[in-house]
């Protein structure tokens, strides 16, 4: 039984992988990269059957086995050795790959880089890791929107070299970068879900185009991005008293916590999902903002005062609960626990990556994902509702699927939208679904 099973599981992977070498053979650097991609969904898959014998194996065999079980685990395996290989090839092998995937934008590689691992943190934390795990990426919010602010920075300087530069033309031009997308894919979503028989509420579907955390439960990231993005510009008009600036910062960070500790404003909606989010995370915008002007001696003491600030309040919890207290606990608003590691490991994150130089900064998959990040987030929401229903819920197989699914769906998305850029039709609509 445990050898048909092996075999039915692992073989396609051994066999699509050598197809795609036999496929690639002219590019043999092209051949490795596509090749260990199979040969590593292959021990994914092979982790499935252990996962499968940790969970009572013996008790499997062919009149207890049902159809429905083994079509799970065939299919999850077909997904994986069929899509990771496959996304490898298209991404090595794209003649526009440069278009297609960067939109010709200026990016510093690093940034990239570290998108890409903000990204792949926040897709782990909705696939339900172990504690440790989940624990240790609960940085990845405070860390994108750590990002956003270097790159808002960078993106408004050159914005203000232009002659045909305005405020208002500014602000309108990131909001619409993110809500039309964020719209456009919801729209989809709630249809494509109601023809599977899910249904949502008028309620849930309302606060989801408003981008509200008691909604589809996803959404409110890009909330955050669109406050901090709207405050970018109104912080660069003060940005020249730095001292000024973070002291009022600090100052205004006091307030709010003073403010949500009696409960001032919860009850509001208004409040409790503009301010109660605004100060936090505009405060690691700014830091964003700051961050290439700060000595490394000042990132350092950064970085050393908000873990020493986690690492004292994480003893204090684990006094007062008897156990680790998750930072998760503190997240909705950000208060004090949440905000020191992840403004800390932010930091750290950037001082290494920024430090180090890697040819994985310069690879077409990093700059395709990091130019892709939105669109691959909202798509990996839709698949976060399809997946589990194929592959379980293992956690592993559900984030790799997730993954792989959402960005072949982007690639093909870009094929398609760069095609019609080309016969300059429908460019309203092509923009918005630019990846």
């Amino acid at each position: 039984m445990q050898v048909i099973l092996f075999v039915l599981i692992i073989m396609p992977g051994v066999i699509a992988a050598k197809r795609y070498e036999t496929f690639t053979r002219a590019n043999p650097s092209t051949c490795n990269f596509v090749y260990h991609t199979a040969a590593f969904t292959c021990v994914i898959a092979l982790a499935n059957l252990l996962a499968m014998h940790l969970r009572g194996w013996k008790a499997y065999t062919f009149d207890t086995l049902s159809v429905g079980f083994i079509e799970k685990y065939l299919i999850a395996d077909l997904l994986l050795v069929l899509t990771l290989p496959w996304l490898a090839f298209l991404i090595t092998q794209s003649r526009k790959s440069q278009e297609i995937f960067t939109g010709g934008g200026y990016r510093k590689s690093w940034i990239d880089f570290a998108k890409v691992t903000g990204l792949a943190m926040i897709i782990l934390a909705h696939v339900s890791p172990p504690n440790i795990l989940f624990q240790i990426r609960n940085f990845d919010v405070p860390f994108m929107v750590f990002l956003s602010g270097i790159l808002a920075a960078d993106s408004l300087k050159r914005e203000k070299k232009k002659a045909a530069y305005r405020f208002s033309g500014y602000i309108r031009k990131r909001v619409s970068r993110l809500l039309l997308p964020t719209w456009c894919f919801l729209g989809f979503y709630f249809v494509a879900l109601h023809m599977l028989g899910v249904q949502f509420s008028s309620a849930v579907i309302m606060k989801s185009f408003l981008l509200q955390h008691d909604s589809i439960g996803y959404v409110w990231v890009i909330w955050i991005y669109l406050m901090c993005g709207i405050m970018v510009p109104f912080f660069d008009r003060i940005s020249t008293h730095r001292l000024l600036m973070l002291a009022g910062c600090a100052a205004a960070y006091l307030v709010f916590e003073i403010c949500f500790a009696r409960r001032l404003g919860t009850g509001s909606r208004l409040l409790s999902t503009t301010v109660y989010y605004a100060v936090p995370y505009g405060i690691i915008t700014v830091l964003g903002m700051y961050y290439h002007s700060f000595r490394k001696q000042t990132q350092k003491g950064i970085i050393a005062a908000g873990m020493l600030v986690y690492l004292f309040l994480a003893v204090y919890f684990y006094r007062q609960h008897g156990g680790y207290l998750s930072t998760q606990v503190y997240k909705y608003p950000p208060r004090l626990y949440y905000m020191s590691y992840g403004i800390a490991m932010s930091m750290l994150a950037s001082y290494i990556l920024e430090s180090k130089s890697s040819p994985l900064y310069q690879s077409r998959l990093i700059r395709f994902i990091s130019a892709s990040s939105l669109w691959i987030y909202l798509w990996h929401i839709f698949y976060l509702k399809l997946v589990p229903y194929f592959v379980g819920n293992t956690w592993y197989l559900v984030y790799i699927t997730v993954a792989a699914c959402s960005m072949l769906t982007v690639y093909l998305q870009n094929l398609v939208v760069n095609y019609f850029e080309e016969q300059k039709k429908y460019l309203p609509l092509i923009r918005i679904l630019k990846g």
